[in-house]
């Protein structure tokens, strides 16, 4: 199954360059609150800060799966990220949430 952005397929996730993270650190980055001041951005913030701590609580062995384009400089992924955070419920299942990103 084609994953889409914008009306327009993402290439295939195994064609693209992969990163693996501690997912601790990319989740807790996108609970900043760029600008404070502005609505539209303490919301977003105040429902990412929901979720590093349920997903803490609930399943061992977090970790960030980007998957994107190799970034020309950083031993990371550039563009249109598509990104896996998994983990392992008590039961020892996998367990995830999936989201994008645009990097530049």
């Amino acid at each position: 199954m084609d994953v889409l952005f914008q009306d327009q397929p993402l290439p295939r996730l195994g064609a693209r360059a992969v990163e693996v993270k501690e997912a601790g650190k990319f989740l807790h980055n996108r609970e900043q609150i760029l600008e404070p001041d502005a609505p539209e951005s303490v919301e977003p913030g105040r429902k990412w800060s929901l979720i590093p701590d349920a997903l803490e609580q609930n399943l061992q062995e977090l970790r960030g799966i980007r998957f994107g384009e190799p970034h020309p400089h950083y031993d990371t992924v550039d563009g249109q990220v598509s990104v896996f955070v998994v983990g392992r419920t008590q039961d020892g299942a996998l367990a995830d949430i999936v989201t994008g990103s645009v990097e530049t």
